[in-house]
């Protein structure tokens, strides 16, 4: 009988009827997307935290690399002797 061995039976393949270039292409993009999305998706604060990170160093690289303004500053000290 055709259910009676233990083996796998035969897996069926779907394939569409060539369609438009178009809907091929674009099948094909969903499927990059979503891999990527897949690979992505438990990543995502980490890759946002490292990305806040990268901003602060290029803001903190940018204030340093500009020279302080040349403003005179007196101070002035006062010392008392105590007798």
């Amino acid at each position: 009988m055709l259910f009676d061995h233990k083996g796998e039976l035969p897996v069926a393949t779907v394939r569409r009827a060539p369609g438009s270039q178009v809907d091929l292409v674009a099948s094909d993009l969903r499927r990059w997307l979503a891999a990527r999305w897949q690979w992505f998706k438990p990543r995502t604060i980490p890759v946002a935290v490292a990305f806040v990170g990268m901003l602060g160093v290029l803001q903190a690289v940018s204030y340093l690399s500009q020279p302080a303004e040349d403003t005179e500053t007196t101070i002035s000290v006062r010392l008392v002797h105590l007798p």
